[in-house]
């Protein structure tokens, strides 16, 4: 089987894979419902004027010379020195810089500044972070600020950050993310693991619990990190599904040992699915094959099938030539093995940038959708030779109805 590359395969693959990849980690935990209006809308209190002591006028000084200094280093240096050094009369000042439009902040100056902010007053800290601090910085200024307070008022920074949420659902990954750090670091109390069952499904819950298993790791260890998670309960089977998923694709950042292990034991059981998938990922890094060769460990079926056309599907986006060379090695008898097979809807859409008639032949050995394989085919064939494409179009045995599709 002959392949021909050039520049222009990457971006059709990327625009024709991209649903593939998209959604394993997330596929059985749905957004939670929105928020009800009922919540409480945070109002904050008016910015109060800086007190005009003589420190505090040397300490503006020192902070404006400070972010004026154009060397990023430099600023981050001198900023580290001085912040340590103010005592809480200073945090009149630090606001007041804020909203001066004569300063350039910076994503670090924002969030070293809001520390110190938050240090002495984690609630508004938090509520400036959120609700008048530039919407570029957010995020890190909320985890600069929100750690600090669930550390002092877990009960106040919880029960305020539902209304934040509710208001500027941007911040739904970040707030829960910010809220887990800061009260895992203050001892990991039992009520943190309350707060994590009790979030619901949802993307912002499975990213809480990535950041919960990943400070448990770093500070206990991969044992502790997966007893955690055999102890989650049972009776709420998505939420311990998110965990046991989260934990596989944390493993293999720490300790790739310990999260094949946790694949060994976890990946064919009540609480594996699509698991493998997730790890294969993460193996890509070593290499297409090697990946490949882990989804094709699985038992055979319709999951299976999926890790491995989602696993080629980034392989392609990554490294089309490589790819597409290793497929056709594995070609015997004019066919791939049954279990490469599902990988045929992306390497044709691929193929048939250069190749589109022998794109179409390869498309006719696909079992399941191949009628939308061809049509796909057809449409990219459309865009460097039209009248060929329309003359195949015509003369094939296409449904009109998909015939139609592709002229429109």
């Amino acid at each position: 089987m002959s392949v021909t590359m050039n520049n222009k395969m990457s971006a059709v693959v990327v625009l024709g894979i991209g649903l593939v990849a998209i959604g394993l980690g997330a596929c059985d935990e749905k957004s939670a419902p929105e928020p009800s209006e009922s919540r409480p809308i945070v109002v904050l209190p008016p910015v109060p004027e800086i007190e005009e002591s003589e420190a505090n006028r040397a300490v503006r000084e020192s902070l404006v010379r400070i972010l004026r200094d154009q060397d990023p280093y430099s600023r981050a240096r001198s900023l580290g020195e001085l912040m340590p050094t103010l005592g809480a009369e200073s945090v009149s000042v630090v606001k007041s810089i804020f909203h001066d439009t004569t300063l350039d902040l910076r994503a670090m100056d924002m969030e070293l500044l809001i520390h110190f902010w938050a240090l002495h007053d984690p609630a508004n800290a938090t509520r400036w972070a959120i609700e008048l601090g530039p919407p570029s910085y957010r995020t890190s200024n909320i985890f600069a600020a929100l750690k600090l307070w669930v550390k002092v008022d877990p009960s106040a920074a919880v029960e305020a950050s539902e209304g934040f949420a509710a208001e500027h659902p941007d911040t739904r990954r970040a707030i829960p993310a910010a809220l887990v750090r800061g009260w895992y670091s203050a001892g990991d109390p039992p009520e943190l693991a309350a707060f994590l069952e009790r979030m619901g499904p949802g993307i912002p819950r499975q990213s809480a619990v990535a950041v919960y298993l990943r400070a448990r790791i770093q500070a206990e260890g991969v044992e502790s990190a997966m007893k955690w998670a055999r102890a989650a309960p049972d009776d709420d089977e998505t939420y311990k599904l998110a965990i046991y998923r989260q934990l596989a694709l944390a493993l293999m950042l720490f300790d790739r040992e310990a999260g094949l292990r946790w694949c060994e034991e976890n990946c064919e059981g009540p609480y594996g699915k699509d698991m493998r998938s997730l790890i294969g990922r993460r193996l890509l890094s070593d290499g297409g094959p090697t990946a490949l060769a882990f989804l094709r460990a699985g038992p055979p079926g319709h999951s299976t099938n999926l890790g491995v056309r989602s696993i080629y599907s980034l392989w392609v986006r990554k490294n089309p030539s490589e790819a597409m060379d290793w497929i056709s090695q594995q070609v015997t008898g004019g066919e791939l093995a049954d279990w490469l097979k599902p990988v045929l809807p992306v390497y044709v859409r691929a193929l048939a940038v250069d190749s589109p008639l022998e794109a179409i032949q390869w498309a006719e050995q696909i079992d399941e959708d191949r009628e939308y394989a061809l049509v796909n085919i057809v449409d990219i064939w459309l865009k460097s030779d039209r009248d060929t494409a329309i003359a195949w179009l015509d003369a094939s045995s296409l449904s009109e109805e998909a015939k139609a599709r592709v002229r429109r």
